[in-house]
């Protein structure tokens, strides 16, 4: 199912602030971005100038659920810059990260593996250790 589908317009506005300050920010140092996204900057910058269309649909999931998550959970300690970029309540970005991960069931060759192991296959699955 396409993120476009299941996004209200108001959650897609919000899923492109996340990109956009994952991208642009100072979230994430550039030496890290892709450990902590699976994919470059230059690649998520991509997926945010293309946002909400997308020309390989399980990428876009696979760098917005990343994206989501590591800007809740990474210790950036910028919370000046989320109010300033992002613009919404950790809470409002933790809906948004419940209901695509939701999605994961529905994703062929991954449905039968606990949600939870789903999303963390999804989350690593292109970080370089």
């Amino acid at each position: 199912m396409k993120l476009v589908q299941v996004l209200s317009e108001a959650e897609r506005e919000l899923v492109k602030r996340c990109l956009d300050a994952a991208v642009n920010g100072p979230f994430f140092p550039d030496w890290e971005f892709h450990a902590l996204l699976g994919n470059t900057r230059d690649e998520v910058r991509a997926i945010l100038a293309a946002w909400p269309n997308a020309s390989n649909e399980e990428q876009q999931r696979r760098v917005i659920i990343n994206t989501l998550n590591n800007l809740l959970r990474y210790p950036h300690g910028e919370m000046e810059a989320w109010n300033r970029q992002i613009r919404s309540s950790e809470d409002d970005v933790a809906a948004i990260l419940r209901k695509l991960t939701s999605l994961v069931e529905g994703i062929p060759g991954r449905s039968g593996a606990p949600a939870t192991m789903q999303v963390a296959t999804i989350v690593t699955q292109n970080a370089v250790f």
